[in-house]
């Protein structure tokens, strides 16, 4: 079994890219995740961050790219930690800086570009996505849940 990502802050040094990517959370309080391409996982919509564009607005391209959703995405991070991704068939171990937004009021769009790679989106129950997601992204779940506003 692999060994799976993990948090360490300690290890900013080693950093070879920053991610970001968002906690899209449904007025049905379900969580918005999909078919990871490096694997039979389960994943957050997430991405390298690109040349010119902040973690924020990178979340938003992401979102709609890998999931066809648009949302209100919150300006404040839920989440901004140094992920290690040990050695695997992808590749060698990697260290990423990682943020995560919450986003809320999300709105399909038709077409995506990632969705005859990804397959369906995929609307999870707070339990049904801490069961799927990795150690790293249920600590995100868990965050935007505790930003979220239910009233």
């Amino acid at each position: 079994m692999p060994i799976a990502p993990y948090i360490d802050n300690n290890r900013r040094e080693e950093c070879t890219r920053t991610a970001s990517g968002v906690v899209c959370v449904n007025k049905d309080r379900t969580i918005l995740m999909l078919n990871s391409l490096k694997g039979p996982y389960t994943v957050l919509p997430k991405g390298g961050v690109e040349p010119g564009l902040s973690a924020y607005t990178n979340a938003l391209k992401e979102l709609e790219e890998e999931a066809g959703v648009q949302c209100t995405l919150h300006p404040t991070p839920i989440f901004d930690n140094y992920v290690v991704y040990p050695e695997s068939e992808y590749g060698p171990e990697r260290v990423q800086r990682e943020i995560y937004f919450y986003g809320s009021d999300p709105v399909l769009v038709g077409y995506w570009e990632e969705e005859g790679l990804r397959g369906e989106r995929k609307w999870l129950t707070l339990l049904e996505a801490l069961d799927v997601a990795s150690r790293v992204q249920r600590t995100v779940i868990l965050n935007g849940f505790d930003y979220a506003d239910w009233s």
